[in-house]
């Protein structure tokens, strides 16, 4: 694939880009230092996090794994929050929707320098709850928060290495908008709110962000994989397998996820009743 000029990594103006940009492709020399400032950022996050929240009472009564949790959440909120703003700023953009006639500008071969920038820090914040996860297991997740990571990360990585499919990691992003409910929910719970309203207010909105952004939001994404499969012939056997293994991977573990969830919605509208029955 030809490249049509270079312009840089951290570029933000991709709504204005001409068409001939959309399909930038990055070098490793420049995504890589994109994935260690996301791993430095997340770092840095977690230590202001361990700096500053004893100055709360709630953090001090914790304790010292769950002090621990308390900071991995923090940058993992920041993490979500970050891909969010990519996510919107990429579909509010006309980079990957805009027709054209020409054979070799497919949707799913577009790039750009906004895109490889995005995929690199989230890459490293992934890369670094890995390790974290690893070295505390199992106090920062289970195995199927490792399955997840790891999905993550050879998605991302993918997509950087190829140049090619980031149509799909960020319809993906997009179901990191629940995550900041599903931080909150722990903080309020180890806070000792879980009786407040705003827990319970918490929790519907998990309820229904859950099932909006991880579940509907994830078969929207198969059937634009349907929809767009004329197109992935020209992508490599790597991508094709990463195409199609690694979001029912995904979509398994969001479904038991909310089925979990799911539960606590039941129990938070129907417990009283039922035990007063």
């Amino acid at each position: 694939m030809a490249e049509f000029g270079k312009a840089p990594l951290f570029s933000m103006t991709t709504a204005t880009l001409p068409p001939q940009s959309f399909h930038y492709n990055a070098s490793i020399a420049e995504w890589v230092p994109a994935a260690i400032f996301g791993a430095v950022a997340s770092l840095s996050v977690f230590i202001l996090s361990a700096t500053y929240s004893p100055l709360l009472e709630a953090y001090r009564k914790l304790p010292p794994m769950k002090k621990t949790e308390w900071d991995n959440r923090m940058f993992s909120t920041t993490h979500s929050l970050f891909v969010t703003f990519a996510a919107i700023s990429f579909f509010r953009s006309s980079l990957f929707l805009e027709p054209s006639l020409a054979k070799d500008d497919l949707v799913i071969l577009r790039a750009t320098p906004f895109t490889f920038a995005a995929f690199g820090l989230s890459l490293g914040y992934f890369l670094l709850d890995i390790a974290m996860m690893t070295f505390y297991y199992p106090a920062l997740g289970g195995a199927e928060y490792l399955v997840h990571h790891v999905a993550a990360a050879l998605a991302i990585l993918t997509a950087l290495v190829t140049g090619n499919g980031h149509v799909f990691i960020m319809i993906v992003f997009v179901t990191e908008m629940t995550t900041p409910f599903v931080n909150l929910r722990w903080y309020l719970s180890n806070s000792g709110l879980r009786q407040s309203v705003w827990y319970t207010i918490n929790g519907v909105l998990l309820f229904v962000g859950w099932l909006t952004a991880r579940v509907l939001v994830f078969l929207y994404l198969f059937w634009y994989m349907y929809d767009h499969r004329d197109e992935l012939h020209v992508f490599t056997p790597t991508q094709k397998a990463a195409l199609f293994g690694l979001p029912p991977i995904f979509f398994v573990l969001n479904l038991y996820w909310f089925l979990r969830i799911l539960v606590g919605m039941l129990k938070l509208v129907f417990g009283p009743k039922a035990k007063r029955a």
